[in-house]
């Protein structure tokens, strides 16, 4: 459905027009109150197209207003209702007009844009400039160009922009592609988003850039957090939240309930993080959005593993469920990343499970071929950091499988270690480090056979805890290795006075 303004002058002949088109009128409502409520507006300027903020079709800028008849009409029509070929037949006369829907459809399609479509759009004004900016952005212009040269397209954009209004509309799509690039462009985006937040903007406005702006903060979250930015973001979240709502535009509530989840789960307010994805969930699935969906239950399958690890037990298995149902979604064929990224959430899950003794083993057979099933993805020369983190949670599974007939645990955690060590090099010094422990807390527990002192494998240990001492300046790790430095000094003292070492 879409609302049409009318002026009151042209009610009969736009009631006409739309009748010649069998059951149009059931898609449209008419308005002579309200023209911010409307998709188009027809007055005396002709047919405008108002701005869309609302994501719910690609931001490309037509031309507008242009002149009434009735096959502009129709064409415009059809365009807010998301039909491009239909428009398209009504711009046959219309060539400027009929390469525009066609450029709308590229955008739809994810097609490369006809070079003849192209050069009707390049010229140097504020619409083409953003159009041309998007479609670059994309990468659906038939030449493609570097990043900074689309950065210079939007700035162009923005500087030619005719009013407020414009100027947000073009800076929401910047701000995005800033904040797609890396961190530091983000950081400029940020900027750029809070300072024309300032300025005399339309509701939809200032929250189209609100929304791209909690995008921004929620990239910059990292440890150790920054309680003022939390707080500061909690509020920008509910603000927004509350104004989504209220326009009901659900899947973008989802979206942010999902945000608000993760928010809440840093400040270990778990239930109401908990309540969040489960409302996001129940939207995405109302809305028939599987992907959405299946995105709330990976944050769903992460808090309840979070919540699980911190004394409640009891939620392993709600996570193992809720990551089962999440690979209904994402499978290995259509999927393959996020497939072998639930695989390896499972298998750290499946280790853990505290259940009876008799299960045990089956719960290690499990979390086995899952993690194996990530290792089938995540290759040491395909995704060496994945590869890694793989490797050492696989390692630090098998030190809790139950003891094995044939095969010494410890003894194969190790390999899983120094495979993720040789990816794990110092320029992860955290993550070195994390590995390093487990491979000394591991270490202890190795049978040395008939070698009451195994020296050997006391220098790779003593080199190791040294190790890690130079790697990071975490209080919590130098303790750990300290700790492992300590029992090893007292060893080598035991295995002098007994005359081993």
């Amino acid at each position: 459905m879409i609302t049409i303004y009318l002026n009151k002058t042209y009610q009969t002949e736009v009631a006409q027009i739309i009748d010649s088109v069998p059951r149009l009128s059931e898609l449209i409502t008419i308005t002579t109150e309200d023209a911010l409520v409307a998709d188009l507006i027809v007055d005396e300027r002709g047919i405008i197209m108002p701005l869309n903020w609302d994501n719910n079709a690609p931001p490309f800028l037509m031309n507008s207003p242009v002149a009434f008849s009735s096959e502009t009409l129709l064409g415009y029509i059809f365009i807010a209702l998301g039909n491009y070929a239909e428009a398209q037949r009504y711009f046959a006369q219309y060539p400027q007009l009929y390469n525009e829907v066609v450029s709308l459809g590229c955008l739809q399609t994810n097609q490369r844009l006809p070079v003849e479509v192209a050069d009707t759009l390049d010229k140097e004004d504020y619409r083409s400039e953003h159009n041309r900016a998007l479609l670059q952005q994309y990468g659906l212009w038939p030449s493609l160009v570097a990043l900074a040269d689309v950065q210079q397209m939007y700035q162009k954009a923005l500087a030619s922009s005719p009013d407020n209004e414009h100027y947000a509309f073009t800076l929401k799509q910047y701000a995005t592609l800033l904040l797609d690039t890396d961190t530091d462009q983000g950081v400029e985006a940020e900027k750029l988003l809070q300072q024309y937040l300032s300025q005399d903007l339309s509701e939809e406005a200032s929250y189209a850039l609100k929304s791209v702006l909690i995008s921004t903060w929620m990239a910059r979250l990292s440890v150790p957090y920054d309680p003022k930015h939390i707080d500061d973001l909690k509020d920008l979240l509910w603000d927004t939240l509350t104004y989504l709502e209220r326009q009901e535009r659900l899947a973008e509530v989802g979206l942010l309930l999902i945000d608000a989840s993760e928010v809440a789960n840093i400040s270990e307010s778990y239930s109401e993080s908990l309540g969040y994805v489960n409302r996001a969930l129940d939207i995405f699935r109302a809305q028939d959005l599987p992907e959405l969906a299946g995105s709330s239950l990976l944050r769903k399958g992460a808090l309840l593993y979070t919540w699980a690890q911190n004394g409640n037990p009891q939620f392993y298995k709600p996570a193992i469920d809720t990551y089962q149902e999440a690979l209904k979604v994402f499978k290995r064929d259509e999927a393959p990343e996020t497939f072998a990224q639930i695989h390896a959430h499972l298998g750290v899950l499946y280790a853990e499970m505290s259940d009876l003794q008799q299960k045990k083993g089956i719960w290690a057979a499990v979390s086995a071929t899952s993690f194996q099933e990530a290792l089938r993805f995540f290759t040491k020369e395909a995704h060496p950091y994945e590869y890694g983190l793989v490797c050492n949670n696989y390692a630090n599974a098998l030190t809790k499988y139950p003891t094995a007939l044939r095969i010494d645990n410890y003894e194969k955690a190790l390999d899983f270690y120094k495979e993720a060590l040789t990816v794990r090099t110092s320029a992860y010094p955290y993550e070195r480090a994390i590995t390093l422990l487990n491979y000394l807390e591991a270490s202890w527990f190795l049978d040395n056979g008939e070698d009451d002192f195994n020296q050997v494998r006391y220098q790779d240990m003593l080199n190791k805890a040294q190790e890690v001492k130079s790697l990071v300046d975490a209080p919590d790790l130098l303790a750990e290795a300290e700790r492992h430095l300590k029992e090893l000094f007292r060893l080598e003292q035991e295995a002098k006075s007994e005359g081993y070492a």
